[in-house]
């Protein structure tokens, strides 16, 4: 991984409102808020043994492992991740390329921008749907939250504690 820059925690917050996600960093007494240090970053290809969808996509990995190389090629079938792989010609969305579409940079929280997991809490349908059609992560634009006590996040799957 690439950082490029360093960046208040409230612009990753305001990426997050605007694509409607649901799920925030943890900010409570144990995650305070001055303690996390986010950034702008871009993926390399070798970060791809590291990225883990959120907890709720084991549905879509082997053996419900969530990790992003365990997709399973069933999982095209899904509406979103489709949309994502195939674009949806009635709304004229090309197919998507996290490498090159705009404001939809997934994101990423972590204990250290080197740590074993890179865990995504938005951007899993576009991710899975990346990693289905091959295109690779080199170069994909990623805002990374990191809090020193991530790993013991409440919906951390539990084989990455």
């Amino acid at each position: 991984m690439k950082i490029i820059e360093s960046i208040p925690l409230d612009l990753v917050l305001t990426h997050l409102n605007q694509t409607h996600t649901a799920v925030r960093p943890p900010i409570d007494e144990q995650f305070r808020n001055d303690d996390y240090t986010a950034c702008r970053a871009a993926l390399d290809d070798s970060d791809l043994e590291r990225l883990v969808l959120y907890w709720e996509f084991k549905i879509h990995t082997k053996d419900g492992t969530c990790r992003v190389t365990d997709a399973l090629p069933s999982s095209a079938a899904h509406d979103r991740i489709r949309s994502f792989i195939h674009g949806n010609p009635e709304k004229g969305y090309p197919p998507a390329d996290l490498r090159t579409t705009p404001d939809r940079q997934p994101v990423i929280v972590t204990n250290d921008v080197n740590s074993h997991i890179l865990y995504l809490i938005d951007g899993n349908h576009r991710v899975i749907a990346q990693q289905l059609s091959g295109k690779g992560f080199q170069g994909v634009p990623v805002f990374v939250c990191v809090h020193p006590k991530m790993l013991s996040w409440a919906y951390l799957p539990p084989n990455f504690k």
